[in-house]
């Protein structure tokens, strides 16, 4: 599953942090093309309002980006500027969707979205029962019309066969128009996904092979057509945001990412346009008055300035908050470095602090099936060991001691603010450390000898008097030290000796047999996780194992084998939200985890943030950028 290996690689770069450092030198600022910020003719701009606008807003940044190239540039910094020169124009907010420069997005149930049956024949272009993009062969497993389990998966044989294909359609509000003043249309949204799928284009063309037809009928209508078997519970975001085929057709796709109206002042339709952009030092943005909801009198500043500073000091950061040269210090500045200070400056209202649990989580990772390379035994095979362990471990108390009491304990793989999350259902793990050992009493671990380390006692796959003696594996990141430290303590409190093993990122998450991870040379591992708006059950399905037979690179990395979970998980990726089984198939899921414990999820990491006090409008949110929508940020009365 290459989206789950993008995950994983995301997370080395998180736990790397690492940073872009401003130089002290002044470079001169990019000049913008006039053409980005026209002088609009009079009945282009509705009635001023009546209020002037504060003059600035600064907003400091950690990193500065390459460019601001939709399909170049998918860095952290990037993304936040992004949002103040295109709105939208579909919003990840809360772990759901919600509708920017689109009517309404589609649904089965408003019938604006479709499922429809087709005739498909031999080399069709198809999605395969494993969600493989091929073409249709003699041999190849396919879901038939109707299909959503493996238990109904056929074998093509060239006969004929029908299968499921969506469609959805999306409607552009109307009166869109670029900051140059030429209208939005649904061509250009038709226009950025022919560039995205264009070989010369950099980014990662998931949904853009999975795409059948993607078409404008009309100026205000885009149709976006799944090739069969591809039924995607995200279909009602199938739609590209638009670029401005009227200025940059006449490039070639190759010739965009080097182009400077592209990269460094590219025209958009959301609440800013660029004035300047001085490397290494900030970007300055001015209102664009051709902003669809300029007449509600936004944006709120005449001036807005992204500032790149070190994120190798976050003193200096605070400081900037603390003097006015910065109004709001973006998450990749770190500020859990320091966190006494946000909490003085708090107090005597310098700034405010900001937290809200993010989709980033620590977890262990129990291996209950070793490869038959590795020379330790199973410890965790038995479920009742993996139980004793999540009652041995004070989650509370590293929450406290690693994330200054910001994380969360969540007993799913889904925080608890997640509108899937099924509360009812998840099975909790509270820190009972009696408990914990009378588990580990009834498995057979038991300390004879007296010198507090569990031996084992008549379980299978192991001698009588052999140690409880495990391999904890995690990365040398400063927050993966500190769990590890924690943890073996608690730990060693029950009678489990963990020897703590960190790796370099390079090397801990380095995919082939023997590797830590990949390879599954680990008793317990400790790493990060990310979650999204679906959930990420397929993590822990018995296809996922990391063997030999998928060039050990699943993401199932304990081995967890159980086809009950398999069957409700795959019952969950094929329901579509809407349907019963979208959530019942999903609670079950968790259920059947919680109870199984494949991992123990420890966290979720927080989103650290800070802005003046009387900063209004900012909503930080789990999984959006902090800028989402920026073009509501105030300041208000002093």
């Amino acid at each position: 599953m290459k989206h789950l290996l993008k995950l994983c690689t995301l997370m080395i770069g998180l736990l790397l942090a690492a940073c872009t450092i401003a130089p002290t030198a002044t470079p001169a600022p990019t000049a913008v093309p006039s053409t980005t910020t026209p002088a609009p003719p009079a009945t282009a701009i509705s009635s001023p309002t009546p209020t002037p606008k504060p003059r600035v807003l600064t907003i400091c940044l950690g990193a500065e980006p390459d460019s601001l190239y939709l399909y170049a540039d998918d860095t952290h910094a990037a993304r936040v500027i992004r949002e103040a020169i295109y709105d939208g124009p579909i919003d990840t907010v809360g772990y759901s969707y919600q509708p920017v420069i689109l009517q309404k997005l589609p649904s089965l149930a408003d019938g604006d979205a479709v499922i429809a049956t087709i005739t498909v024949e031999t080399g069709a272009q198809i999605v395969d029962a494993n969600g493989d993009v091929v073409k249709l062969a003699t041999g190849t497993r396919v879901r038939p019309s109707g299909c959503r389990a493996d238990d109904c998966v056929v074998t093509f044989d060239e006969q004929s066969l029908t299968m499921d294909r969506m469609q959805a359609t999306f409607t552009l509000k109307p009166g869109l128009r670029w900051s140059d003043g030429e209208p939005l249309t649904a061509q250009d949204s038709v226009y950025s996904f022919e560039l995205a799928r264009h070989a010369d284009t950099p980014n990662w063309k998931w949904l853009e092979l999975r795409t059948s037809s993607y078409t404008a009928p009309d100026e205000r209508t885009v149709v976006w057509t799944g090739l069969p078997g591809f039924l995607d519970p995200a279909y009602a975001t199938a739609f590209w945001t638009p670029l401005p085929g009227h200025a940059w057709s006449q490039y070639a796709p190759a010739a965009l990412l080097t182009q400077d109206v592209v990269t460094r002042a590219p025209l958009g339709y959301g609440p800013y346009v660029i004035d300047a952009w001085t490397p290494g030092q900030s970007i300055r943005l001015s209102p664009n008055p051709y902003y669809f909801r300029a007449a509600e009198g936004l944006p709120f500043f005449e001036t807005l300035i992204f500032r790149f500073i070190s994120n190798q000091d976050v003193s200096s950061a605070l400081d900037a908050l603390a003097q006015g040269r910065c109004d709001v210090l973006g998450l990749d500045l770190y500020l859990e470095r320091d966190l006494e200070r946000l909490r003085e400056m708090e107090t005597s209202g310098e700034g405010h602090l900001y937290t809200i649990s993010g989709p980033i989580w620590e977890h262990l990772t129990f291996n209950a099936d070793p490869p038959p390379d590795y020379e330790q035994p199973a410890f965790f095979r038995d479920v009742r060991t993996r139980r004793a362990v999540a009652h041995c471990i004070d989650r509370q108390a590293l929450i406290e001691q690693v994330t200054g009491g910001l994380g969360k304990v969540s007993d799913a793989y889904l925080p608890v603010e997640h509108p899937l999350y099924a509360a009812d259902a998840v099975i909790l793990h509270p820190y009972d450390p009696a408990q914990g050992q009378a588990l580990l009493e009834e498995v057979g671990w038991r300390d004879l000898d007296g010198d507090g380390v569990r031996e084992a006692h008549g379980i299978p796959g192991f001698f009588d008097g052999a140690a409880f003696h495990i391999r904890y594996s995690t990365t040398t990141a400063d927050m993966h030290a500190q769990i590890g430290a924690l943890v073996a303590a608690d730990l060693a409190a029950c009678g489990i000796q963990a020897e703590v093993e960190q790796l370099e990122p390079a090397t801990f998450f380095k995919d082939g047999a023997g590797m830590p991870l990949y390879g599954r040379h680990f008793d317990l591992a400790e790493f990060s996780w990310l979650t999204d708006v679906q959930p990420p059950c397929g993590l822990y399905l018995a296809r996922e194992i990391s063997s030999e037979v998928n060039q050990w690179s699943g993401q199932n990395f304990g081995g967890y084998n159980n086809p009950i979970y398999d069957a409700l998980c795959h019952q969950a990726l094929a329901a579509l939200p809407g349907e019963p089984a979208y959530i019942t198939a999903h609670s079950e899921a968790q259920h059947l985890f919680s109870a199984d414990l494949p991992a123990l999820p420890l966290f979720f990491r927080p989103r650290i943030y800070a802005a003046r006090a009387d900063l209004t409008g900012f909503s930080p949110d789990a999984i959006a950028v902090e800028t989402w929508n920026v073009e509501e940020f105030a300041f208000g009365e002093e």
